[in-house]
C-alpha cells in the first residue's frame, strides 16, 4: 500500500486522498517506472466482495484503491468513515 492513510468501509480498503493527491501518485509511479495498480471499488464492487473471495483478495492487494461512487460516500458519512472525495476510473483515466 502506500504511504497515504487506509480507511475501511465494510470490510474493502480506501486509502484517503484528493484526486490531485492519486494523479501525482499514478504519475510518480509511470515516471519511476514502479510498478502498481489501482483499483477504483464502486458500491457494487463493495458487495461483491463479500460474496467472492478472489475479488476481495484482489481489491486488498491494490497498491491504491480509490471510492468510487456517491452511495461509498453516504455510507461513510452515517457510519462516520473519512473519506476526502470520489475519485472515479474514468476520471482518473482522462487525466
Amino acid at each position: 500500500m502506500t504511504a497515504f492513510p487506509v480507511t475501511h468501509l465494510l470490510g474493502v480498503p480506501f486509502h484517503v486522498l484528493n484526486e490531485e493527491e492519486a494523479i501525482d501518485w499514478v504519475e510518480d509511479r509511470i515516471r519511476n517506472r514502479q510498478p502498481a495498480w489501482a483499483c477504483t471499488p464502486n458500491p457494487e464492487i463493495v458487495v461483491a466482495c463479500h460474496r467472492d473471495p478472489e475479488l476481495a483478495r484482489a481489491v486488498r492487494s491494490a497498491t491504491l484503491s480509490l471510492p468510487d461512487g456517491v452511495a461509498l460516500f453516504w455510507a461513510a458519512r452515517r457510519l462516520k468513515i473519512p473519506l476526502r472525495e470520489k475519485i472515479t476510473g474514468i476520471d482518473m483515466g482522462e487525466k
